[in-house]
């Protein structure tokens, strides 16, 4: 059987191009040894690629912080273990993010037909999530990745009206804005709404967006909300039926369990300047633009109507649903993050706003 090897940014290589023979008869393929010649080519391709990325990031000067990062978490993590108390800061915040992603307390599960694809990788959080369905199936069913001409822009849920009407999609106002700024417009350059896009998936169930219902200024978190109207199907297929909203806001105070369902992009910018693609390959498995669910906690800090967490999401993950694991119902959406600490914005904001406009 042929050895395939992985390698930052450069395909994957079979054994032939990493200096492993082929030769007929020759055993040195599982013995391991290498071709001189071919090794060393591979060596000083692994050593320029290594050369560009600490110049990259000495230049930014993010070696030191994310060594001085890592020594807060140690710290942090340390303290846990010994059972002391933590008092919780913006760095400590931020050393708790690294830790989990570093222990994988934080994953995200590729998910398919609403159901997670493997609940024995997220642990107990798995077992508890299984056992909320079947309304967290259906909201899970609701999120879907919002496109423009087939780019992924970030994603989005179906909602019941709060007063009964057709069910609306929200979003981040910065998913969309620059599409159709103005409540009233209809939405431009043929935006929509894919409820699939699940891993072994085939096909689309892609919807167009139509009228902009409201939006927020984006300004500040609390206005970082777009409430769209769902148009017709482009593959003839029903829309998903509404997820299901909990107005209870003590559902998603902290300590409360939580899952951001979501459409995980390619990281980019900031997020590359901290963790390499590579170690953004490891936790996303370079699986990217499909659905997955992230367990998380909401954490302190959180100022309503905004719900701090720490699931794991990346770009493309703005406008996905926040759910409450204890009644599997929409809590909130999430916005985005910094300094290690989610933002979510708590779905009655904007649907209130919804009622307001009827």
């Amino acid at each position: 059987m042929e050895r395939v090897f992985a390698a930052p940014d450069q395909g994957r290589y079979s054994a032939e191009a990493v200096g492993m023979s082929r030769e007929p008869g020759d055993d040195r393929l599982e013995r391991g040894a290498p071709d001189p010649a071919r090794l060393e080519v591979a060596v000083g391709q692994l050593s320029l690629l290594v050369a560009q990325t600490r110049h990259r990031l000495t230049g930014e000067g993010t070696i030191a912080r994310v060594e001085d990062d890592l020594a807060v978490a140690a710290e942090l993590g340390a303290a846990i273990a010994a059972g002391r108390g933590v008092r919780r800061t913006e760095r400590t915040n931020f050393a708790a993010e690294l830790m989990i992603r570093a222990d994988g307390t934080r994953p995200a599960s590729l998910v398919r037909g609403g159901r997670l694809l493997a609940p024995g990788q997220l642990g107990p959080f798995g077992q508890m999530f299984e056992r909320f369905l079947p309304d967290a199936a259906a909201s899970v069913r609701a999120t879907g990745r919002i496109e423009r001409e087939g780019r992924h822009l970030g994603s989005g849920v179906l909602v019941t009206h709060p007063d009964g009407g057709e069910p609306v999609v929200l979003t981040a106002a910065h998913v969309v804005e620059g599409f159709g700024c103005e409540a009233g417009r209809r939405l431009e350059l043929s935006l929509q709404i894919d409820f699939l896009g699940e891993v072994g998936s085939v096909g689309a169930d892609r919807h167009r967006l139509g009228r902009l219902l409201a939006i927020g200024d984006g300004a500040a978190w609390p206005t970082d909300y777009a409430i769209l109207e769902l148009g017709d199907s482009i593959d003839g297929l029903s829309p998903p039926p509404p997820v299901k909203v909990d107005y209870d806001r003590h559902a998603v105070e902290p300590p409360a369990q939580l899952a951001v369902v979501s459409y995980p992009g390619r990281p980019s910018g900031g997020a590359l300047a901290l963790w390499p693609e590579l170690a953004w390959r490891q936790i996303f498995e370079g699986i990217w633009h499909l659905k997955r669910v992230s367990p998380a906690r909401s954490v302190d800090g959180s100022e309503r109507p905004l719900v701090h967490h720490d699931a794991t999401t990346t770009e493309g993950s703005s406008g996905g649903a926040m759910l409450s694991i204890g009644s599997g119902r929409l809590g909130g959406l999430h916005l985005g993050g910094g300094a290690g600490v989610n933002v979510a914005l708590h779905a009655s904001v904007p649907l209130g706003v919804a009622l307001a406009c009827r």
